[in-house]
């Protein structure tokens, strides 16, 4: 089960109205898990369509792409955007 918050969907819908070049134009958004000094960072990026192996998760108007090899990442999670106190956005995994 993957979630993905009105905030979060707000924020993704903005993004791929931001980078179509036309209405016909379909952008996906692609979740997947990179490592860094910190351990697992969430990645977030645009894809113009599926690859193998993708799993589609529709939401309104957006849909997001996770590949079944990052799936155990976002299995039991939502997608949230949260502002800190000084307006600074983030995605942010929740488990549920």
């Amino acid at each position: 089960m993957f979630k993905v918050t009105a905030a979060a969907l707000t924020v993704l819908d903005q993004a791929i109205a931001q980078e179509q070049t036309n209405e016909l134009e379909k952008l996906y958004v692609r979740l997947s898990m990179g490592i860094g000094w910190g351990g697992p960072q969430l990645k977030l990026s645009l894809e113009e369509q599926p690859i193998s192996g993708d799993q589609v998760h529709a939401f309104d108007h957006v849909d997001i792409l996770i590949h079944e090899n990052d799936f155990n990442y976002f299995d039991h999670t939502k997608l949230d955007y949260i502002k800190d106190v000084l307006g600074k956005g983030k995605f942010q995994l929740l488990k549920i």
